[in-house]
């Protein structure tokens, strides 16, 4: 196994009398992608910045966001999305990056009720569009073992939210509640927006649920 930057350099020369050096090697480098990953999910080189700072240290970071700086908008698409995949309708700047390493292990999946005017809960899928003013309670499933916490990610996007300074993106703590991870939440603003599970164990993510879109008309 070549060193990309000195070919004579072999990182597992040493592998077969020191086998757990690749079981760290390996750990590193599942490590390393669960960060780029990361990273290029979000369109936010800022953000991007922070995240990477306690990776790669703050002095080189801090250089390279002053050198993009001065040839970009603030922007990472043109310098890690671009070539990787389209940016998407879920890549806006208020979306914060992930607190914690990703190091999926495991699934959650995200199911999701709403109510108006005291009415009988109903089931709805990712995407539907609902009115204004309903309640909404979303409840995470997950294959992890317990202990684990729970936290979800609100995002808005529109007008109407924006307007009313609640374009959100951060992340709440969830509510274990009769053994469910459940949240709750009300359609206040028309538009597109979306909410995330995160499953987290031993300080790591091991879980995320992807985005679960709700469409207020």
């Amino acid at each position: 196994m070549p060193n990309p930057v000195n070919p004579t350099e072999n990182f597992a020369d040493k592998w077969q009398n020191h086998p757990q050096r690749e079981v760290k090697f390996r750990q590193w480098l599942k490590q390393v992608r669960a960060d780029l990953n990361t990273v290029l999910r979000s369109g936010n080189i800022r953000a991007i910045g922070e995240y990477l700072k306690p990776r790669l240290g703050e002095k080189i970071i801090n250089e390279a966001l002053q050198h993009f700086s001065k040839t970009n908008t603030g922007k990472a698409a043109g310098l890690v999305i671009g070539r990787t995949r389209p940016l998407t309708r879920f890549d806006v700047p208020h979306r914060q990056l992930p607190m914690w390493p990703l190091v999926l292990k495991g699934n959650v999946t995200v199911t999701g009720w709403f109510s108006r005017d005291g009415s009988r809960s109903q089931h709805f899928q990712s995407g539907d569009r609902l009115s204004k003013h309903c309640l909404l309670r979303f409840k995470a499933k997950t294959n992890i073992s317990w202990p684990y916490k729970v936290y979800w990610q609100v995002v808005n996007t529109d007008e109407e939210a924006r307007a009313a300074n609640c374009l959100r993106g951060g992340f709440y703590d969830g509510i274990i509640e009769k053994g469910g991870r459940v949240r709750k939440e009300g359609t206040l603003y028309t538009g597109m927006h979306w909410i995330e599970c995160f499953i987290i164990k031993n300080g790591v993510c091991v879980a995320r649920s992807g985005e679960f879109v709700v469409n207020i008309k």
